[in-house]
This record gives structure tokens, C-alpha cells and sequence, in this order.
């Protein structure tokens, strides 16, 4: 499995785990713990002080019971989150494809040509035009030098401006810049920055929904207050 392979399974499985946590609350602990209760308070043979203690102690279990299943749901989630951000890394550091020694050379010359015109241009628009003859640079080894010489006479041809048209001429220099570095990222670099997103946003959203929360509030404030946190949960 590749990484983004292995990123896209591992969304998935938060997406699905976030989708289904309201009924595997419902089925495994709710239901359950109601249909308890309702025997407990059905049954004749308890006093009223039995019917507490044992109202009590099914309670504190039902508590302990929802805590351990979010955490162990909290655990998958973060787990499958951190894989998504590793495999996303993976991706982003990857070595670019080496060019051959011939074309290396001949783009080493260019950027030495480029970067005597930026040094001895006496206005920004010509000092721009040389820059933007890197622009058509396709492959990722090359784009990254080009974005890295863009970056390195950005000054230079910044000094050479006037008041008036410096804020424009870095504008363009920041575009030209952006393009070659997005050139210049490995394969997959935009999936992976996408994912490493994605993940951001799922690892702050909560696992259980606010309908969920207020459900499990009805039977315990401590499940309300906690349920989205289990890492903060103590038991009574």
C-alpha cells in the first residue's frame, strides 16, 4: 500500500468511526443500560433502599463502560489521524527525480544567466522579465532551483524598484515564486498537504456529536462532560 493509499483508508475510517459512534452508543450501552434500569425498578423483591444501591452501582458501571468504549474509540481515531500525518510527511519529503548531468548543466547555465541580467538590470520590469523566463521550467529537480534563485534576487530586484511599483513587483514575485515551488514538490505533494488538512480538521472536531452528548447528559453529567474527552476522565 502506498501513502496515499494508506492516507485515504485512514480518513475513511475516522469519517466511518465519527458516522457510526451515535449507534454503537445507542446499541451497545444505552439500550442496554435502560433496559437494566427498567428491571431493576421493576423488581418487587428490592426495597426502595436496594432499588437506590443497585440503581447506583448500574449507573457508576454504565458510566465506566461508556468512558472505556470512547476512549478506546478516541485511541483509534487519533492513531488513524497520526497515520494520515506520517504518510502525508512521507510524501512531502520525498527525493524529486534527478535530471540528467546534460540538462542540469544547461539549466545551471541558465540560471547564471538569469541571475547576471537581475544583477545588472537598472529598472524592475527588465529585472522581472529575466526572472519570468524561469517560469516554464517543468521538471520538479529544475522548478525547485528556479524557485530557490527567484527567492534569492527577490531583494535585488526589489531595490531596484521604485515606491510606487514595489508593492505590485512583489506581488508578482510571490506569484512566480509560488508557482515554481508548487512545481518544484514531489509527487502527490498536493494530496498530502490536502490530507495533512483534513486531518487537522478531523483531530479538532469532536467524535461524538452535541445530539450524542445530551443524550448520555439525560443519564450522567459526568458522561456529558467527559465523553469527547476521555483522556480527562477519572472515575468517581
Amino acid at each position: 500500500m502506498n501513502h496515499l493509499e494508506t492516507i485515504k483508508e485512514n480518513i475513511i475510517k475516522v469519517h466511518e468511526l465519527r458516522s457510526s459512534a451515535a449507534s454503537i452508543m445507542r446499541t451497545f450501552h444505552i439500550s442496554p443500560y435502560l433496559e437494566q434500569r427498567a428491571a431493576i425498578n421493576g423488581n418487587r423483591d428490592l426495597s426502595h433502599e436496594g432499588k437506590e444501591r443497585k440503581l447506583s452501582e448500574l449507573r457508576s458501571k454504565f458510566e465506566d463502560d461508556v468512558m472505556k468504549a470512547a476512549s478506546d474509540m478516541q485511541r483509534v481515531k487519533t492513531d488513524a489521524l497520526k497515520t494520515v500525518e506520517n504518510a502525508a510527511q512521507q510524501i512531502l519529503v520525498a527525493p524529486l527525480e534527478e535530471v540528467d548531468e546534460t540538462k542540469q548543466k544547461l539549466f545551471n547555465d541558465k540560471l547564471s544567466e538569469v541571475q547576471a541580467s537581475v544583477t545588472f538590470s537598472v529598472n524592475s520590469k527588465s529585472a522581472l522579465e529575466a526572472l519570468n523566463s524561469l517560469v516554464d521550467t517543468q521538471e520538479p529537480a529544475l522548478a525547485k532551483q528556479a524557485a530557490e534563485k527567484v527567492l534569492q534576487l527577490s531583494n535585488d530586484v526589489l531595490a531596484i524598484a521604485t515606491s510606487e511599483e514595489r508593492q505590485q513587483v512583489k506581488m508578482k514575485l510571490g506569484r512566480l515564486h509560488s508557482e515554481l515551488y508548487e512545481k518544484g514538490l514531489p509527487q502527490g505533494a498536493q494530496e498530502a498537504k490536502a490530507a495533512i488538512a483534513t486531518a487537522k480538521g478531523l483531530n479538532e472536531a469532536t467524535l461524538f456529536s452535541p445530539i450524542v452528548v445530551d443524550a448520555l447528559g439525560g443519564y450522567s453529567s459526568t458522561l456529558k462532560e467527559y465523553v469527547n474527552k476521555p483522556q480527562d476522565y477519572t472515575k468517581k
